[in-house]
């Protein structure tokens, strides 16, 4: 470039712009390579191995796109493998259990008496919404109907008076509502508790499907941004080359071609964010999705870390 100066085909000051610039880049260069010997011994220390020397680190981007048509797929391997919607379904079969068992044991005991509640636990076992009041009402109705036979009194006449008693000192200890005396309420529990179950299951498994379906969506938002940058970087480049070669033959300035230059490298650098955000974004909903997206890249070469 100096010798252009001496033929005139360049400026002293374009000559300048280029050692600045020069100067600009070899010092940003060693402060990045400086950081990166940092961050390696950092994960040296983090992982207790030495990554320092041996070690080819991967790039760590991905940029694969995940098609819509494998959406239901992704929503129907989140259901099957999601630990909250785990819980929920163990919840609903254990309260199940339960309700099962108390009318079982009750039914086996009370018999016909069960019928002003068996309507109640039969919309219960539906997974039916129940009117609470109705049904306690007739759940005391049961326990009263229960204890009726020992609801009276029986008496003794004597000569000069009437001894009265009680039936219920005749009551047996399984007599009557005696028989489930340390819970009362188990059945009646158990039916709401049931329900209550299939609701939370229900609700647990619609909140994941809308999970599901608005991360999906946000991935095809910050995939759409970045691939409107990959775009911005090519029109960049072209007018990046064009400068250098109206440069080149001294049609243009040399500090008009660096603002070429420069706006295609910020270009470039905002793309590698946007992607960067993608790789993040689809990271997260790979954990959403209990390993979907692992699954759907597969035989890809890419991983999710």
């Amino acid at each position: 470039n100096e010798a252009k100066v001496v033929l005139g085909l360049a400026s002293q000051s374009d000559v300048d712009s280029m050692k600045k610039s020069q100067k600009k880049l070899n010092d940003k260069l060693a402060s990045e390579k400086r950081d990166f010997e940092n961050k390696k011994k950092d994960m040296k220390t983090l992982t207790k191995l030495d990554v320092t020397t041996g070690y080819k680190f991967e790039n760590p981007y991905i940029d694969i796109s995940i098609s819509r048509a494998n959406l239901d797929d992704i929503k129907q391997h989140t259901l099957e493998n999601d630990n909250g919607l785990y819980e929920a379904k163990i919840t609903k079969d254990y309260n199940l259990t339960a309700l099962n068992t108390s009318y079982k044991i009750m039914k086996n005991w009370y018999g016909s008496k069960m019928s002003t509640i068996d309507s109640f636990v039969s919309q219960a076992r539906a997974g039916q919404e129940i009117d609470e009041e109705a049904f306690k009402n007739a759940y005391d109705k049961f326990m009263s109907d229960a204890d009726a036979p020992w609801d009276k009194e029986f008496k003794l006449w004597l000569i000069f008076f009437t001894l009265r008693f009680p039936f219920e000192y005749l009551k047996g200890e399984r007599s009557g509502t005696r028989y489930i005396e340390n819970e009362p309420y188990m059945l009646y529990t158990s039916c709401l508790e049931y329900v209550s179950s299939i609701e939370e299951e229900n609700n647990t498994r619609l909140a994941l499907e809308k999970n599901v379906d608005s991360g999906f969506e946000n991935i095809v938002t910050t995939r759409n941004a970045y691939l409107s940058l990959v775009d911005e970087v090519s029109d960049a480049k072209k007018a990046c080359e064009k400068a250098e070669y109206l440069n080149s033959t001294g049609k243009l300035s040399y500090e008009d071609y660096q603002t070429e230059k420069d706006n295609y490298e910020n270009v470039e650098i905002d793309m590698l964010d946007a992607l960067d955000l993608y790789t993040q974004t689809l990271t997260s909903y790979d954990r959403l999705t209990c390993g979907a997206i692992t699954n759907y890249l597969k035989g890809t070469g890419v991983q999710l870390d």
